[in-house]
């Protein structure tokens, strides 16, 4: 993600493309758009200067300033655009700035041109025509939602469409994961996504499953969270990790994480977020039993050597005849020697064979 960023972002000159093509700037903006860096949008534009007629550009700026509620400058540049392009999003822009000032007999108008040169995205006609005309409902499924539908869902205030946060891409993720009016649970399961995938740092998913408010009695009810794996019991279990004041309550309550966390496909975000905890948790034959899920964890972090010595606890156990350990070390050996690198384990024809 760092090295795409600054590869977008270069300053250097760019090459000439053929007459009437694509210019790269703007293909560039759009692909920054898609990543989530939305900030970082302004700062590429800026080398083309106020006065281009880029229109990617253009479209990947409007973009980064819905994502970021920057309505009125969004509505400024779609103004212009609307009326010397022949680009459907600047009619669906400029439908959600008229009914933004109140003009809903131009907005209409919009509408009505929409569905006669577009008939790719129902969606955001249906969420137009539903804030024209409140009576009408807007979608109740939204698939990969765009800058545009998702400032319209805020403006309405409206809940968020089945299966949203499911097909959501990277930049709508990260849009869902950070204003504060969306519901929670939600604005887990984006953040968790979002730093799977690069778009937001682990440490603001931390910061995101620490401002998650529990009652008393689901906190004391912390140990049964397993049962019902989903982003509010992450980040139950994120904070029972953090109260627990002695090792082996912390250790309990990270296998209590994991296996939530690996029933709800969510275990890299929670294995992430938990990995100091993780890390200060000592391999010992009592602890056996999270032996994998902590070996599993540690790796998803690159720590190599503390997720070894779990690997080697169990190796050890094995030995004396314990069938655990023996479960343990053959679901860790292909990671922790694919980990380590293949020189630090060395072939072993009879591991490969018992693990096949």
């Amino acid at each position: 993600q760092k090295l795409a960023r600054k590869l977008l972002l270069s300053a250097a000159d760019l090459p000439h493309g053929k007459p009437g093509a694509a210019q790269l700037l703007g293909l560039r903006a759009g692909l920054l758009v898609q990543m989530g860096e939305f900030d970082a949008v302004a700062q590429l534009a800026s080398y083309a200067g106020n006065a281009t007629n880029d229109e990617n550009l253009l479209k990947a700026r409007s973009d980064s300033l819905l994502a970021i509620n920057d309505l009125d400058q969004a509505c400024q540049i779609a103004a212009p655009q609307v009326k010397k392009s022949m680009d459907v999003y600047w009619l669906k822009l400029s439908g959600f700035c008229q009914i933004r000032r109140s003009d809903l007999t131009a907005a209409q108008l919009t509408l009505s041109l929409l569905n006669e040169q577009d008939d790719t995205d129902s969606a955001t006609q249906a969420m137009l025509a539903a804030m024209i005309d409140k009576s009408a409902a807007p979608p109740k499924s939204l698939k990969n939602p765009s800058p545009l539908q998702l400032a319209m869902i805020r403006m309405a205030s409206w809940p968020l469409p089945m299966n949203t946060v499911e097909t959501a891409q990277t930049a709508a993720l990260k849009i869902l994961a950070r204003p504060p009016e969306t519901e929670m649970d939600v604005r887990i399961a984006a953040a968790e996504r979002a730093a799977e995938l690069g778009a937001i740092g682990y440490s603001e998913l931390e910061e995101i499953y620490t401002a998650r408010e529990f009652t008393v009695a689901e906190r004391a009810d912390a140990a049964n969270a397993a049962t019902q794996p989903g982003p509010r019991t992450n980040a139950l279990m994120y904070q029972s990790v953090r109260q627990q004041d002695t090792e082996a309550g912390r250790a309990t309550a990270l296998g209590v994480a994991w296996a939530a966390a690996r029933a709800g496909n969510s275990f890299t975000a929670v294995a992430r977020a938990n990995i100091a905890a993780t890390r200060d948790v000592i391999p010992v034959p009592e602890l056996l039993g999270m032996a994998d899920n902590a070996g599993r964890a540690l790796l998803t972090a690159g720590e190599t050597a503390s997720a070894t010595r779990w690997f080697d606890m169990a190796r050890n156990l094995e030995i004396t005849g314990n069938e655990d350990a023996t479960k343990v070390k053959r679901s860790l050996w292909p990671l922790v020697r694919l980990a380590n690198g293949l020189d630090t384990l060395p072939h072993d024809p009879a591991e490969m064979e018992s693990w096949l």
